[in-house]
């Protein structure tokens, strides 16, 4: 739901200020909103049917490249770190619910 409200404000920001503009009288920015915002659920709905063995490495290498755009290189010692510390936490929760579990026994 939220990249779908993200694409929707960032048209209607777009849109409004093309309206502000009257370049073509024949449309308002609300027929416009409309049209695009229909476009957007069709485009979001289209990628929830994507299998996860498709959209994940493709949502990684996304991601990678915009860090590197940002930080540089640093992101290659960085990401390694955060996913480390990540996995570490996760096992952490898992022992403690398996600890919970077993104490209600």
């Amino acid at each position: 739901m939220l990249p779908r409200a993200f694409l929707q404000y960032c048209v209607g920001e777009k849109i409004l200020k093309l309206e502000s503009l009257k370049h073509n009288p024949d449309y308002k920015a609300g027929k416009i909103i409309n049209l695009l915002s229909q476009d957007v659920k069709k485009s979001t709905n289209m990628i929830s049917f994507i299998p996860g063995y498709i959209i994940i490495p493709l949502k990684f290498c996304a991601v990678m490249y915009i860090m590197v755009k940002v930080i540089g290189n640093a992101v290659f010692v960085a990401f390694p770190i955060s996913f480390v510390s990540t996995v570490k936490k996760e096992r952490k929760k898992e022992r403690e619910r398996k600890r919970d579990r077993e104490i209600k026994r």
